[in-house]
């Protein structure tokens, strides 16, 4: 049987929102120096990866384009529960939330400002992405690993 993490409050954990603040700032700041050279893009940096912009008015895998304030809306939405969890799930999931909470947070600022979302990494074998989408992706699947694990612990 599958137990579920006991919800306990965790606030003593203080560095999770600086974890989230430094994915935000980090994809923000990767973002603006692309966006800076794009009379120099594409670039192929090795092999099969280059960056290039693209501006994804959607979702991963670019889903859902032309959503506009809808998805916005959403993606708020979810935010602010990935938020909600970090103050009240174990502090073992903490590190997870915090990525994906940045990630989402770092793509949330695109949205509003731009009306899309910067991606600039292409690996050819995968849509094109971002530091906010690699966070989201990292901290979803540490997340996915505490819970597979917490059950052994």
């Amino acid at each position: 049987m599958t137990r579920f993490p006991r919800l306990e409050p965790r606030l003593a954990w203080r560095w999770a929102p600086f974890a989230a603040a430094a994915v935000v700032f980090a994809d923000q700041l990767l973002k603006a120096v692309v966006v800076h050279s794009s009379a120099h893009l594409p670039l192929t940096v090795f092999g099969a990866v280059k960056v290039e912009i693209v501006h994804n008015t959607g979702i991963s895998f670019s889903r859902f384009t032309g959503a506009g304030g809808a998805l916005v809306l959403a993606v708020a939405l979810v935010t602010i529960v990935v938020g909600t969890l970090l103050l009240i799930l174990p502090r073992r999931y903490s590190l997870a939330l915090a990525l994906v909470l940045g990630g989402s947070v770092g793509n949330l600022v695109d949205r509003i400002r731009l009306g899309y979302v910067i991606d600039y990494l292409d690996i050819s074998v995968w849509p094109t992405f971002n530091l906010a989408d690699a966070a989201i992706v990292g901290g979803a699947l540490l997340l996915a690993v505490r819970l597979l694990t917490a059950e052994r612990r």
